[in-house]
């Protein structure tokens, strides 16, 4: 049994996430599967004549889970139900907990605004028809966070429960479910040789960490210039950091009526030109970083991102009173180090059929039922 088991950026409904869900069967997706099931095998310490289960206290995926940015909402929702359909017929969570990220950021939008009275629910419609709307709406909602401590169930809230079906499948109950946004903190752990579960456990996807908010260069900020109404990333507390990014990562990464996105593309030019960016798309990935071998995440990725900021807004200040283990996403670019004693950074990669590593290979990140935080790499 696992306390924890932490996923990431698996871009499900895109044509380059691991699994294509386009033509879903065993036979087709079991070489990215089986090593799935593996890696989940070795954090829980299971044994080749164990039962297959997995019963896991707490599933966290860790945004851009649905690809919500390039590809169409049902090419998405298909991918994501074939998957976690076939992934909770082994993997028993008592809880899920999911923070969405850039890429997946409208399905937070889905979830925290009713839909119109009368219509169709958000994800129902063509997104050029309803996107002013629901815009509109969530621009009006405070706050548009959640409480990192306590993520948002089902609630009463009718659509909330349908949303969840037709993009997670059947298999669990509605109320196993809760949405966090921007972060989510988790159990109190510790790596292999700590005592007493000395560090908290903060998830967040990691976008709101990227130069491409927080310290925007020329090509950032060309960006942010057309984008409307946008502006530099504002950290001194979540609620803020989510009102000066929401609009930016709105305009880029919401749902197109079809499989390509010019947006999409321009995004990854800038990724390709903006010196130092941390965002290393496999797409245009040339070099920037000296990639080290797992599980020691590059100098110059932990240099460009903001953590401490991130840390001291959930925490409002309390940022030196414990040690923190801090658990990522986003830059496809998995690994671990310690920044310093107090603490921790895990990265969780990205699940990526056209990654440049060969062999390739990502990361999962667990806390077993004794505190023991342990991350183990894939190859896929």
């Amino acid at each position: 049994m696992l306390e924890l088991l932490c996923l990431s950026d698996l871009h499900l409904g895109e044509t380059y996430s691991f699994v294509d869900g386009s033509r879903w069967d065993w036979e087709s997706n079991q070489r990215a599967l089986e090593p799935l099931y593996r890696g989940v095998a070795m954090l829980a310490g299971l044994k080749s004549d164990d039962e297959p289960q997995v019963p896991v206290q707490q599933l966290v995926l860790l945004g851009d889970i649905f690809e919500l940015g390039t590809a169409t909402i049902e090419r998405a929702a298909e991918a994501g139900k074939n998957f976690f359909e076939w992934l909770f017929q082994w993997l028993r969570p008592h809880r899920v907990i999911y923070v969405p990220g850039n890429h997946d950021h409208v399905f937070w939008m889905w979830w925290r605004v009713q839909p119109l009275e009368g219509g169709p629910p958000w994800w129902e419609c063509d997104p050029a028809d309803v996107e002013p709307d629901l815009s509109e709406a969530y621009a009006a909602l405070a706050p548009k966070t959640s409480h990192p401590f306590y993520p948002e169930g089902v609630q009463g809230n009718a659509w909330r429960g349908p949303l969840l079906s037709h993009f997670f499948g059947k298999l669990l109950d509605p109320k196993v479910y809760r949405l966090g946004y921007p972060v989510y903190v988790g159990p109190d752990c510790g790596p292999p040789g700590y005592r007493d579960r000395p560090f908290r456990s903060l998830y967040t996807h990691g976008h709101m960490n990227d130069s491409l908010f927080v310290n925007p260069g020329l090509f950032s900020g060309v960006m942010h210039g057309l984008a409307p109404n946008t502006e530099d990333a504002d950290l001194s507390t979540l609620e803020r950091a989510e009102e000066t990014t929401w609009r930016f990562t709105h305009h880029w990464w919401y749902p197109p009526t079809t499989d390509s996105s010019w947006k999409e593309w321009l995004y990854l030019f800038y990724v390709k030109l903006e010196k130092g960016h941390p965002c290393v798309h496999p797409w245009v990935f040339a070099g920037k970083f000296t990639r080290e071998t797992a599980p020691e995440l590059g100098r110059a990725e932990t240099d460009a991102l903001d953590f401490y900021n991130v840390i001291e807004s959930t925490f409002e200040g309390e940022t030196f009173l414990r040690p923190t283990l801090y658990v990522y996403g986003h830059t496809h670019n998995g690994g671990a180090m310690a920044v310093e004693p107090s603490l921790l950074l895990y990265n969780t990669g990205g699940w990526l059929s056209n990654v440049t590593d060969r062999p390739k290979h990502t990361h999962l990140f667990g806390i077993d039922t004794n505190g023991v935080a342990e991350m183990v790499r894939v190859t896929y």
